[in-house]
């Protein structure tokens, strides 16, 4: 295409061609420049804030939908694309460092982001500093961050990391302060460069809910100094190499906090490089079958991220098998959360069936009551993305759920499912259901088995969650 328009771009007036046309069907800014009311017909127009590398970069864009990013430059072709009302291109940068970014560029993407005021690219680092925390503060840029970063990456609850790991690593970063400062590290100078950071160590060492508003400050800082002395101890163990001292609480509550469960299902490498993931679990054999690579995990529980009052009832007198919420309890939940980060989501598929709710109107033949009519509750919803989908009970067939359209901040696919109705009567827990299917039973012929007739049923997948990337 014929170029009738000359950029003079940066200080160094570095030349770059384009197209008015082109430029102005892309973009309001360029077609003010060229066809607004102050538009000028001069075919050079200097652009000296304007840096030639990023500016570059969009016009070939423009042109073809194709830029040359990079990890260095990236954040600078994105802020030319904001200049310039290209949201396409800001797009495409986002996901650029959504899928190639790594831990190692994470902090210095954080600091340009914080320093260039631009939130997004500061929420892309701390995506990949949640997720990888434990390997962020063995890296040689952990140990040079400002203190106020220290701070805030301390504070978060979504770092996927053993408390132990983070307490070495900003003792670490206290070390390399202190020759920053030129003083000996000893113990007693980590702690005073550290300051503020010491004290979010003890709250997240210690059971957080030890922190009570309503305590005197005298007991408060009591409390803080009691485990001000126990993290020195374990500092000096640690700076001498000895054995570990004191004790890491573990208790459910602080892992949720922590996001380190291992109940919240992390895509694979393997997974990322084939552009497809796909999870199925069968109720009847209690069995996931997770592909790419293949592979079979027992027992529901197992990759469960909600479970309270949930049991896996078998009915060996109708041969039927499926989840609901344990007798005696009014209410029941269980869910799976699936971290989407970094894949570059193209499609996402859930297919659920078995999904049973007694009706209040009909007497409930399948629980084989003659209670008074109480009706099941049950509530599915999938969310994905800010969208929240609701799935109807229909034991009959299968519930699809598609999602299709994505961002850049697309980090989990949550399922969620509520049992709940009637009471905590003895058999008022069955009036809600999920997965319900037949129980398999062969029968032996001679020295073989024939398969019962419901058994095909029960060999198919009650759940299955598949994923296309790009």
């Amino acid at each position: 295409m014929d170029s009738d328009i000359c950029f003079l771009v940066g200080p160094d007036e570095k030349k770059i061609f384009g197209n008015k046309d082109v430029l102005a069907n892309k973009s309001k800014v360029f077609y003010q420049m060229f066809y607004g009311e102050l538009a000028t017909n001069d075919r050079e127009i200097k652009l000296p804030d304007d840096e030639p590398e990023s500016f570059s970069a969009l016009l070939n864009f423009i042109n073809s939908n194709e830029a040359d990013v990079n990890d260095e430059n990236v954040i600078f072709v994105y802020m030319t694309a904001q200049k310039y009302d290209i949201p396409e291109l800001e797009q495409f940068c986002l996901v650029f460092l959504r899928v190639n970014m790594k831990i190692e560029d994470a902090f210095t993407l954080l600091d340009q982001a914080q320093k260039l005021n631009q939130p997004r690219f500061e929420k892309l680092a701390w995506m990949e500093i949640d997720r990888n925390a434990e390997d962020a503060v063995q890296t040689p840029q952990f140990l040079e961050l400002p203190h106020n970063i220290i701070i805030e990456f301390v504070k978060r609850d979504s770092l996927v990391i053993q408390e132990l790991s983070l307490f070495k690593g900003v003792l670490n970063w206290a070390e390399a302060e202190c020759r920053r400062q030129k003083t000996e590290p000893t113990l007693e100078n980590r702690k005073k460069v550290l300051g503020e950071v010491i004290n979010l160590i003890e709250t997240s060492i210690f059971h957080r809910d030890d922190q009570d508003n309503s305590v005197e400050e005298t007991r408060i800082q009591q409390e803080n100094d009691r485990k001000s002395e126990l993290l020195m101890q374990i500092a000096q163990n640690l700076m001498e190499g000895n054995s570990l001292q004191g004790r890491f609480p573990h208790q459910e509550e602080y892992l949720y906090a922590r996001r380190d469960r291992p109940n919240i299902i992390r895509l694979t490498e393997t997974e990322i490089m084939e552009k497809k993931f796909r999870l199925q679990y069968n109720c009847s054999m209690d069995r996931y079958t997770r592909f790419y690579p293949n592979r079979d995990i027992s027992f529901w529980q197992r990759l469960a991220y909600i479970n309270k009052n949930i049991f896996r009832n078998q009915e060996q007198d109708h041969r039927k098998v499926y989840l609901c919420r344990e007798p005696k309890t009014d209410c029941g939940e269980i869910g799976w959360k699936i971290d989407l980060y970094p894949a570059h989501l193209k499609k996402i598929e859930v297919t659920l069936n078995g999904l049973f709710c007694c009706d209040a109107s009909k007497t409930c033949k399948h629980v084989g009551c003659l209670l008074p009519k109480v009706p099941g509750s049950l509530e599915v919803e999938i969310s994905c993305n800010g969208v929240s989908k609701t799935v109807p009970p229909n034991k009959e067939s299968d519930e699809t759920v598609t999602f299709e359209d994505f961002s850049w901040e697309t980090e989990y696919l949550d399922i969620s499912v509520k049992f709940g109705g009637g009471g905590k009567h003895n058999v008022h827990w069955q009036f809600a259901q999920i997965f319900r299917t037949n129980l398999a039973r062969s029968r032996s012929i001679g020295r073989g088995h024939r398969r019962d007739a419901d058994e095909e049923e029960s060999n198919q997948p009650n759940m299955v969650i598949s994923m296309e990337f790009y």
